[in-house]
């Protein structure tokens, strides 16, 4: 039944079936859940509304690249006259890998440019992850708008390089080819098992670059009452040179 309700082809998979939408929802919570335990060692913790104003950040500009992800490997793999490969699940895992390694810092650059750029619009309450007090939707939806720019830019950037070197997708068919024996496994494998471990570790580091330096940097309690930061504990780095001359 799980079989007959992929419809996938030989050396090809189904990325939008219903089994692979499951996966995608799993894969999604569990991320979820890995910035909910970094919360929990945080010292000192971040408010929840705080922490939820962080991580929607991601949760949003992932539902984003994950649907420029899907649509990019399809149609990639649709275009066999360009000597592509034809499976679109080696497409998305090659997105998934990039996103996920040089993709960061390529966004860390981004951000940086999108910040310098807003700073010189005189655009306020884009120090990343405040949001005054008590937390204010304005700041938040500023700083939305700027990461998601970014992540969008950093994205065009990867596409790029995926779509115009050539030997990229057959190092992808290569890394997977192991579980193309069956496209239950190769569904499995791409789409959730790979993307939880990378996803995971992407979005612990994204989002100790764009939440406040003030929370999860020390083992010393922080009085909140008062917004001096030390230097070398601030982690939104792009942000900081925006205001420097």
């Amino acid at each position: 039944m799980v079989q007959a309700s992929l419809n996938i082809k030989p050396q090809t998979c189904e990325l939008l079936g219903f089994e692979s939408l499951v996966l995608q929802g799993f894969l999604g919570t569990i991320a979820i859940l890995s910035l909910v335990l970094k919360r929990k060692y945080e010292i000192p913790r971040r408010p929840w509304k705080i922490w939820l104003f962080d991580v929607s950040k991601q949760i949003i500009g992932a539902f984003i690249i994950h649907f420029l992800n899907v649509l990019g490997s399809i149609l990639l793999s649709s275009e066999p006259d360009e000597g592509l490969d034809e499976n679109p699940c080696t497409w998305y895992f090659l997105n998934v890998l990039f996103d996920t390694t040089v993709g960061v810092p390529i966004l860390w650059c981004m951000l940086w440019y999108v910040y310098r750029f807003a700073t010189k619009l005189n655009i306020t309450g884009i120090q990343s992850g405040e949001y005054g007090d008590p937390p204010k939707a304005g700041p938040y939806l500023k700083q939305l708008s700027l990461y998601l720019l970014a992540l969008v830019l950093s994205k065009i950037v990867l596409s790029l390089v995926l779509y115009f070197v050539p030997f990229l997708d057959d190092w992808a068919a290569y890394l997977i080819s192991w579980s193309t024996f069956d496209e239950r496994v190769e569904i499995v494998f791409v789409m959730l098992v790979f993307p939880t471990v990378m996803n995971s570790l992407q979005y612990y580091v994204v989002d100790s670059i764009i939440q406040s330096p003030e929370f999860g940097v020390t083992h010393e309690p922080i009085h909140h009452h008062h917004h001096h930061h030390t230097p070398d504990r601030n982690y939104s780095t792009f942000t900081k040179q925006t205001e420097e001359p």
